[in-house]
């Protein structure tokens, strides 16, 4: 049985592929792509759940659209397998077999564009009036989870501005590895980079910010901008912005930004400026230690005894008080302040990736369990009106789970490089700081390792989720790499193959 990690493609990516056949052969490149060692048309079949003369013939048509040279089925007395492709050959697949994706289409246009009319999409899919109706449907179902719908006559993307920006974003964000449209620009990589800057420097914020995740909502906010679709903040007051002086602060730094990075954007208004405070907010990892002490945004007199009252029942459920966990409670208090905020944007901000939930059902499922009865018992905590009660679920179990954990001490190195979305990587973050004790630890976050960096840093160890390779590396360099999302097994296999490394004193 193949490992389920090696299907990396986001489920709901998949679930906007409206084609039946072309959903699978994605899936089928993505799990190619992964493999290191000969796969059989039997072992994929039960994967996919279809019979091997199906998978056989996906495959061959798929290497039909681009000849290789390489021999790539084996046949033996057991079977035949598929040999390994090389990287640059399913790239080239992914890109070609994404231009046959009917829905892509039809989004990609719905982006820059307010409407299309069927007879536009008929001539440039190729398809009949009724065969494109019946893909409409399909993905006017996929759309309803962001609070989306989709008409036919013309066919139009309708819902509010800062949710259709969210949809996109997560389309762009996790479609990257298989397409190669619409990604951020040289313009928006430096000005997250410069904005990272400016909040360390200027608002004196030492905080670790998701540089992949934050140009993709400046290449999503510019282009809808730039096609005339504007957020308009209905939802939120100029009296509720979060930490009003660290926004002040903040919009005089992306005010600058527009300047030096985007001097073709005619104005910018307060409206789109809270937009940018808040996806901000969205790519800080490590949001508990941003601000100090909580400093709510909201100041309404039944909301701060809404959380008063959910905090004393978070005490009493977990066996805890403020005096024993400080970090704990200050954690909570700022994750509460962040996302109140988040979710006067939009209460999309708060959901997660189905398969990072499941994640920490599987792993945590007491503190989970108790969190979902503590939530769902607290009629304090249903007057905040926040939606998506399990993704706040896990994010909370995240922080009970890390914060609950004794402090470790800093002495030595190790570079951690990973992947993943933004409230995964912080539940990644928090974990190895608090479970490896003697080690100095390093941070790099959706980008790419060179030996420049490394000379840098300094790091002697990678620990990574994904696989690195590092060209003529200065100084010996000593790796280890986890599965995409590693298990509590996983990170002590790390502590094994840290132990076996570093001395008895650098390392418990």
């Amino acid at each position: 049985m193949l490992e389920k990690g090696l299907i990396f493609i986001q489920s709901s990516l998949l679930q906007l592929v409206t084609e039946n056949k072309l959903q699978r052969q994605l899936k089928l490149l993505a799990t190619l792509r992964q493999s290191h060692y000969p796969i059989s048309f039997e072992e994929l079949a039960e994967e996919f759940q279809v019979n091997s003369k199906t998978i056989r013939q996906d495959v061959e048509q798929l290497l039909a659209l681009i000849p290789s040279q390489q021999e790539l089925f084996e046949e033996t007395t057991i079977g035949t397998f598929i040999q390994p492709v090389d990287s640059s050959t399913i790239q080239l697949l992914f890109n070609t077999l994404n231009t046959e994706v009917l829905s892509f289409k039809v989004l990609d246009l719905l982006f820059i564009r307010p409407a299309v009319t069927l007879d536009e999409l008929e001539d440039l899919c190729f398809v009949s009036e009724a065969t494109l109706k019946r893909h409409l449907l399909k993905l006017k179902k996929s759309l309803k989870k962001y609070s989306l719908t989709l008409t036919t006559s013309p066919v139009q993307l309708v819902g509010t501005e800062e949710n259709i920006r969210y949809f996109y974003f997560q389309y762009f964000y996790h479609s990257e590895t298989i397409r190669v449209s619409f990604r951020p620009e040289i313009a928006h990589q430096k000005s997250v980079a410069y904005l990272s800057m400016c909040l360390e420097e200027k608002l004196h914020l030492k905080i670790l910010l998701d540089h992949k995740r934050l140009s993709y909502w400046q290449m999503v906010q510019k282009i809808r901008i730039k096609n005339g679709f504007h957020y308009e903040a209905a939802r939120i007051q100029a009296e509720e912005i979060f930490f009003p002086k660290k926004y002040r602060l903040f919009k005089i730094i992306y005010l600058d930004i527009q300047k030096r990075f985007y001097p073709e954007s005619i104005g910018f208004s307060e409206n789109e400026l809270i937009f940018s405070y808040a996806t901000s907010l969205d790519c800080i990892v490590y949001k508990d230690y941003l601000f100090g002490n909580p400093d709510f945004s909201f100041k309404s007199q039944m909301l701060q005894e809404n959380l008063s009252k959910i905090t004393s029942e978070v005490a009493k459920h977990l066996s805890t008080n403020v005096q024993e966990a400080p970090a704990f409670f200050k954690a909570l208090q700022n994750y509460f302040a962040v996302h109140l905020f988040l979710n006067k944007v939009t209460p999309l901000f708060q959901k997660n990736d189905s398969q990072m939930i499941h994640f920490i059902r599987h792993e945590h499922s007491a503190t989970f369990g108790k969190w979902m009865y503590l939530l769902s018992t607290s009629a304090a905590f249903h007057s905040l009106e926040i939606e998506y009660f399990e993704d706040i679920c896990a994010n909370l179990t995240i922080y009970t789970v890390i914060y609950l954990y004794e402090e470790k001490t800093e002495t030595k190195k190790v570079l951690f490089a990973l992947n993943g979305d933004n409230v995964f990587l912080d539940y990644l973050l928090l974990i190895i700081n608090r479970t490896f004790s003697g080690i100095h630890t390093l941070f790099l976050l959706n980008k790419t390792i060179n030996s420049d960096f490394l000379a840098k840093s300094q790091a002697d160890i990678i620990i990574s989720n994904y696989p690195i390779y590092i060209e003529n590396p200065r100084h010996s360099i000593s790796q280890y790499v986890l599965k995409p999302i590693p298990t509590m097994e996983d990170w002590q296999k790390v502590r094994r193959f840290l132990a076996g490394i570093l001395s008895d004193d650098e390392f418990e």
